[in-house]
């Protein structure tokens, strides 16, 4: 089983690499991945380059883990967080379908949709639903 994880350094991507760390293991990201070992690193800027799908095509399964707006203390803008959390993963998930792509795609949603809290606890659809927590940006909105 080939496995491909679109981000290589976030709390997510660590923890599938070093989960899958017995499979071949492609990352693509920003900057080389720390902390865990894989076969092959392909750095892109997913806001300003295309990805190879003829090489992702080639995974079993493809993770993307990348994400922005997620960690209110960044106060990344509006387009960086609309583009990775939104734009990206569907025409990501459009262009492997093109392709023929047979593996599986996976995508996450953000916990931080609930907006900011100190809570720790498991959250419900319906405490999301209706949050009012402090909303950082229009995404968390």
């Amino acid at each position: 089983m080939k496995v491909t994880i679109l981000g290589t350094n976030g709390f997510l991507s660590q923890a599938i690499a070093v989960y899958c760390k017995m499979y071949p293991l492609n990352m693509y990201g920003l900057d080389e991945p720390k902390g865990h070992t894989y076969d092959s690193f392909h750095r892109v800027n997913l806001m300003t380059e295309e990805l190879n799908y003829d090489n992702l095509v080639e995974s079993d399964i493809i993770v993307y883990a990348i994400g922005a707006g997620i960690q209110s203390n960044l106060k990344e803008g509006n387009d960086l967080i609309y583009n990775l959390n939104v734009t990206c993963p569907v025409k990501i998930c459009n262009a492997l379908k093109t392709a023929g792509y047979k593996g599986c795609f996976i995508t996450f949603g953000s916990v931080f949709e609930m907006g900011a809290t100190k809570e720790e606890r498991f959250f419900t659809e319906t405490d999301v639903l209706t949050s009012t927590c402090p909303a950082p940006n229009d995404y968390t909105v």
